[in-house]
């Protein structure tokens, strides 16, 4: 009785490892079609940049491009913010690092 219980539970597991795959593999589909459009989404692609639109970013590394942009409402403000930062004094910037532009800038300091 044991060895059927341990095949059925066996043959479920296989079951349900088999649907998913199908399902994974439209979910991947489905969001590459879908533009990002999400604000720390932009914020993200302005600061770090992308491969794939030619966009070279501002030279942050990933950590604090995510920093910077988790929990954005306004990709433009959290950018602007962070490029008037880090800028330097000469061009009108505060001339902080990346790092205390990042931590001025970063969403939750700008509500």
């Amino acid at each position: 009785m044991m060895g059927i219980i341990c095949k059925m539970k066996r043959l479920m597991i296989v079951i349900v490892l088999n649907l998913s795959l199908p399902l994974l593999a439209v979910e991947a589909e489905v969001t590459e079609t879908i533009e990002m459009t999400s604000e720390p989404t932009k914020c993200y692609e302005a600061v770090w940049g992308s491969n794939e639109k030619n966009k070279a970013g501002l030279g942050l590394n990933a950590g604090q491009a995510v920093t910077l942009c988790s929990g954005a409402t306004n990709a433009s403000k959290v950018v602007l913010c962070f490029l008037e930062a880090w800028g330097h004094p000469k061009n009108g910037g505060l001339g902080l690092t990346a790092g205390q532009a990042v931590t001025l800038c970063k969403s939750n300091s700008l509500q």
